[in-house]
């Protein structure tokens, strides 16, 4: 008797067992198929950049911004429309709850009016400087993507001169889309020539030398048909 009885308990926890795994694997699959329909990759369709923004509105604060093609990671789709319109052209959408793919810690609302699930090519390539520029002779500015890059030298994605009360004189390089192209000023921190301009804006970190100081902050260029890139820069000018 105690043997049957033991028989079937033995036969009672293997079969809920059994089912228990089945449920937890089916609940875990519905799970991960709910992540996969939600979290969707779609590109910043905006020429000028897509702003970040900390709440779902177009009054709330700006924490970041996407550039022209940058991939853009969507964690959630709000029922908030939005409208607006840009060069003539009604625009209507929804924010979107989103993240970088770039920088995943950047995670704010977009309008999705400027996202596009179609494949952008970043229109602007910036390439590195990886040997000085012998035009550039004297006082000037040179910038690196990152510190590191800063400190490894011959990795500049722009350099300047700086060292004639001439203006018209300096000139800025910049490796773009695997060309050097060469700049003039227009005015202080602002270069051009027939296919992009470029804006730095840059504070003072520190001083690094008797003549020369640390410098940060970012660099904007635009070309000729309105797209913006922006990115963040480390640099150092002297003489």
């Amino acid at each position: 008797m105690k043997a049957k009885i033991f028989f079937s308990l033995v036969v009672f926890i293997i079969f809920n067992t059994s089912a228990t795994s089945q449920m937890v694997q089916k609940t875990t699959h519905r799970i991960e198929k709910t992540i996969i329909k939600t979290q969707k990759l779609m590109y910043a369709n905006a020429k000028s950049g897509l702003i970040i923004r900390k709440e779902p509105s177009v009054n709330s604060d700006k924490i970041g911004k996407f550039n022209y093609s940058d991939q853009v990671l969507i964690i959630k789709k709000t029922q908030i429309n939005f409208s607006i319109t840009d060069d003539g052209k009604r625009i209507s959408g929804n924010w979107f709850k989103v993240s970088g793919i770039k920088n995943n810690q950047l995670v704010g609302f977009v309008f999705s009016g400027f996202l596009t699930e179609k494949k952008i090519e970043p229109p602007i390539r910036i390439d590195l400087i990886t040997e000085w520029p012998p035009e550039i002779e004297g006082c000037c500015c040179y910038y690196s993507l990152n510190k590191k890059d800063l400190e490894f030298k011959n990795r500049y994605v722009y350099v300047a001169s700086m060292g004639y009360t001439d203006l018209s004189k300096n000139i800025a390089l910049i490796k773009i889309n695997d060309t050097i192209r060469t700049l003039k000023p227009v005015k202080e921190n602002y270069w051009k020539n027939n296919d992009f301009e470029l804006f730095s804006e840059t504070k003072l970190v520190k001083r690094s030398g008797y003549e020369t100081w640390l410098r940060k902050g970012k660099l904007v260029i635009k070309s000729k048909d309105g797209v913006l890139l922006e990115v963040n820069i480390d640099g150092e000018c002297g003489c």
